[in-house]
């Protein structure tokens, strides 16, 4: 049931979107049938021995993706390596654990709960 939910929130998003833009008629905001018609044109619209590709397609695209798994993997590199570095580390946890109880002392959730303290009376260690 929450994925149908999903669906309606995304299909009346675009909706909105289309007749928004529509009724604009503005070059800089088209609406997503226009989007939609020119990606088909400029990069599906290729032979069949090259998945339909055009030439622009394979030209943006694949550096696009070079791109993006060159970041994933230097960014994996560094991250997962440190990550377990700090996950190890005594030090870490023990600050970990003074800066999560400063948190709840000082957050939304210990004023809630010394809030309550004072109204029954009850002393806290702030008090």
């Amino acid at each position: 049931m929450r994925w149908l939910w999903r669906c309606v929130v995304l299909v009346a998003g675009v909706g909105g979107w289309q007749l928004w833009a529509s009724a604009a008629g503005s070059t800089f905001f088209p609406p997503p049938s226009t989007i939609v018609t020119r990606m088909h044109r400029l990069w599906f619209s290729g032979p069949a021995a090259h998945l339909f590709l055009t030439a622009d397609a394979t030209g943006n695209l694949l550096p696009s993706l070079g791109r993006v798994l060159a970041g994933l993997a230097i960014a994996t590199a560094i991250g997962v390596p440190l990550g377990i570095a700090l996950g190890r580390s005594p030090a870490v946890t023990g600050a970990r654990v003074v800066v999560a109880s400063n948190v709840w002392r000082q957050g939304e959730v210990g004023r809630a709960a010394r809030s309550l303290a004072r109204s029954r009376r009850v002393p806290t260690a702030s008090s």
